[in-house]
């Protein structure tokens, strides 16, 4: 299970990992260090805190992950609706 795909995978469970650090649900990375040297992988949990990705673990060897319940998402789409899409769905049948 790597990067994007393998969280992909386990929301579709609806499970997630948890950031040992911050106890947050977390996406793992994985991605070379530098361009020059493309045999040095690293991995990171990234969560996300007040609206912003924060990286919270950084290195070479893979952590021991722990999973929990995926919690809902909030869509961005879902918070706004413009007063145009407000006014064709009040025409709506």
């Amino acid at each position: 299970m790597s990067g994007i795909g393998g969280n992909w995978l386990l929301r579709e469970i609806h499970l997630t990992i948890r950031d040992p650090k911050t106890d947050l649900p977390a996406v793992l990375l994985a991605d070379s260090k530098n361009a020059e040297n493309r045999r040095v992988t690293r991995f990171r949990l990234q969560v996300n805190y007040n609206g912003k990705s924060v990286k919270t673990s950084v290195g070479r060897v893979l952590p021991d992950l722990d999973l929990m319940e995926d919690p809902p998402r909030r869509e961005s789409f879902a918070r706004r609706v413009s007063n145009t899409q407000r006014s064709f769905i009040e025409r709506q049948p």
